[in-house]
């Protein structure tokens, strides 16, 4: 996820790792791992005391589809919803977070990320506000969308060539995806600014806000 440099006005922004996984947990030691309840528990003690006037952002990412299953790149312009599992992690998301008061759920329009965003609103009980954005949407890739990037249906043609296009676009914020609609990496930061701005007037007494967006 990009992080634009609007978020940097707020106390902090809680990127921590919160691995939504499925199917029975071990961990090296033979100890059993704290489920996702108690994880979210731990993780909300974590968090520093909020000073007062203060804001905090919480960055997920959506659940899985059939499209990162297998491999194919998304996008901005391909709308595709949560698989099952998707939809799993996205309820174990919910329990990860069920220490935190959440005042609103922001969301991308995107299926993907709304299904998310729906399910740790529905599953936390939440009162909180519930908003979706297009300006959060993913980005346009043009004419990558759609082909395999990784798995095994990705030829080391198509690896490296997204590869090589990933890297010059680290390099050039304004280099495009090349075909059609594809955007760059300022095109999406510049409409995110815009989303952070409509989503402070809508919440502009809430303290926590999670933002379900896009990788």
């Amino acid at each position: 996820m990009i992080i634009p440099r609007a978020l940097l006005r707020f106390s902090s922004v809680a990127t921590g790792v919160m691995f939504a996984r499925t199917g029975q947990e071990e961990s090296h030691t033979g100890c059993e791992m704290p489920n996702a309840k108690e994880r979210g528990i731990h993780f909300a003690n974590r968090l520093q005391e909020l000073p007062p006037h203060c804001k905090r952002i919480y960055l997920l990412r959506h659940g899985q589809t059939e499209w990162n299953k297998k491999g194919l790149m998304q996008g901005g312009t391909h709308d595709i919803p949560l698989n099952e599992n998707g939809i799993e992690q996205a309820r174990l998301a919910s329990e990860e977070l069920s220490g935190i008061s959440l005042d609103a759920i922001v969301s991308s329009h995107m299926k993907r990320a709304h299904q998310t965003a729906d399910v740790i609103h529905q599953n936390t009980l939440s009162h909180a506000k519930r908003l979706a954005l297009s300006e959060f949407g993913e980005m346009k890739f043009g004419s990558f969308e759609g082909n395999p990037i990784r798995g095994p249906d990705a030829t080391e043609e198509t690896k490296s060539n997204f590869e090589t296009l990933n890297q010059q676009m680290i390099r050039n914020l304004d280099q495009p995806w090349p075909g059609a609609g594809g955007e760059s990496t300022r095109d999406v930061e510049i409409r995110s600014r815009k989303g952070i701005e409509e989503m402070l007037n809508v919440c502009k007494e809430d303290k926590h806000i999670a933002i379900v967006a896009h990788g």
